[in-house]
């Protein structure tokens, strides 16, 4: 078996990219790449949604809060012990 039927058996999911050598897995990553490349090339970005950033990103004033009562109830914890 040749290097170019490893990195396509690679490519194809047969062989485990861990088992390809510094070679083959050079190639497998340039093909990987233009794969990339080519469907960002056809892909439509116009029409895709927006995603809603404000529900995925926490509340600031809530992260804070519960950092600063995580610190709280450690100090707590650490002075019941001494």
């Amino acid at each position: 078996m040749d290097q170019t039927e490893r990195v396509r058996l690679a490519l194809e999911g047969d062989i485990a990219q861990r088992h390809l050598t510094l070679d083959e897995a050079r190639q497998f990553d340039a093909a990987i790449s233009v794969r990339i490349d080519e469907a960002v090339a056809r892909a439509d970005f116009a029409s895709a949604p927006l995603p809603n950033f404000a529900a995925a990103s926490p509340d600031l004033h809530r992260v804070l809060a519960d950092l600063a009562g995580a610190q709280f109830d450690a100090r707590r914890q650490q002075s019941r012990h001494r």
